[in-house]
């Protein structure tokens, strides 16, 4: 296996990957915290840093910024006053859906050289791969 191959892979993937953000005033943390947000409304800033392996001052500065940019916003939690829950603005649902739209053209392109078949079982492989990862990190924490 060609250990090069996969990292150019990686990296040309991410430089794209960094661009569509970056042309939609995204950083790559705010782009996972907006889209985890919008798959779990109401979940709380703690939440989101342990659901993404995340620092938790890394979280709070991303949805601060993203707050400031009237793309979410923190409701109070009706059961507990305490509690702020996170919820995406319209204007937060509409940039990250244009976004992600993006990215998925840039992918649909980047496939085009790849039978059907061919790109069922390149995700099947990656599965197969992102399974054995996960179960090799977690025997390095143990």
């Amino acid at each position: 296996m060609n250990f090069d191959m996969i990292v150019a892979l990686y990296r040309n993937c991410k430089k794209q990957s960094l661009r569509i953000l970056h042309s939609n005033n995204f950083t790559d943390t705010e782009s996972l915290i907006i889209n985890r947000i919008a798959t779990d409304t109401g979940c709380s800033q703690d939440d989101v840093a342990v659901s993404l392996h995340l620092d938790k001052t890394t979280v709070a500065k991303a949805v601060k910024k993203l707050e400031e940019k009237k793309l979410i916003c923190r409701l109070q939690n009706n059961d507990d006053h305490r509690k702020k829950e996170l919820e995406v603005t319209e204007e937060g649902k509409a940039r990250a859906a244009e976004m992600m739209l993006q990215m998925q053209n840039w992918f649909e392109t980047l496939f085009t050289c790849l039978t059907p078949e061919e790109q069922q079982q390149f995700e099947a492989y990656c599965y197969r791969l992102q399974d054995m990862t996960d179960a090799m990190s977690l025997d390095d924490e143990g």
